[in-house]
């Protein structure tokens, strides 16, 4: 399999960019991750979750907590997932 865009992004009001990966492959290395990099492109850290797909999340207003959406089920209907409220620190 080839290389997968990424599934959500989001910058916080930092300039920080928050990368989800969604790969196809629930087994592939990027699975159930986000990349937090800076606005210069250097990769700050990394937020690992259990679900393999991390389509999309938001910011709580404080940006100390970050909602994510996640995907368990990558390759068949009705995708079923969890809510995930994580620290982004």
């Amino acid at each position: 399999m080839g290389a997968h865009p990424p599934a959500g992004v989001k910058i916080d009001s930092q300039g920080e960019i928050y990368i989800g990966q969604t790969p196809r492959d629930p087994h592939a290395s990027l699975a159930g991750q986000i990349f937090v990099v800076s606005a210069e492109g250097q990769l700050l850290r990394t937020l690992t979750l259990p679900s393999p797909g991390v389509p999309n999340f938001a910011f709580s207003p404080d940006e100390k907590t970050l909602f994510v959406t996640a995907v368990d089920q990558l390759d068949q209907k009705p995708y079923q997932g969890k809510l995930y409220a994580i620290s982004t620190r």
